[in-house]
């Protein structure tokens, strides 16, 4: 699969307009004039959104997409596997946490841009969801 890149020289170059111009990309990512520690849910859909019209031409479809985001996710998977279970690195196979999931953190939100999903509301939905169905549960697990 074509890599692409480091996820925050992603956003950066994404970000060309806000910090002044396509050259200035790279420079602004340096300057931390933008901090992407900051970055609410629904910009990183925007920017994602603009970075996909700018540079990929246009969204996979959602199936291709959904296949994609199987692959990294067994990408993250495999590092996962061999850094934290019992498979050891192979000679010369990357290690990047990080960047496993940026890569399966970018998918969703390509599938989430295509197909109309609010990402901000889906979570706060689900957090609700998940407080009003394991409120004590966890805690009155033995197990934990």
């Amino acid at each position: 699969m074509q890599r692409r890149g480091n996820f925050l020289s992603v956003l950066a170059r994404a970000s060309a307009t806000r910090c002044g111009g396509p050259n200035r990309a790279e420079a602004c990512a340096a300057d931390r004039t933008y901090d992407f520690r900051n970055m609410e849910i629904s910009e990183l859909q925007q920017r994602v959104d603009a970075w996909i019209k700018e540079y990929g031409v246009r969204y996979f479809s959602e199936l291709t997409n959904m296949a994609v985001l199987t692959e990294e996710v067994g990408e993250l998977a495999r590092v996962m596997a061999r850094k934290y279970g019992d498979q050891s690195f192979k000679a010369g196979e990357k290690e990047d946490l990080a960047d496993e999931m940026a890569d399966v953190l970018w998918v969703l939100v390509c599938l989430a841009n295509q197909t109309g999903v609010d990402l901000t509301q889906a979570l706060e939905a689900n957090f609700a969801k998940k407080t009003g169905r394991d409120a004590g549960r966890h805690r009155s697990n033995p197990k934990l």
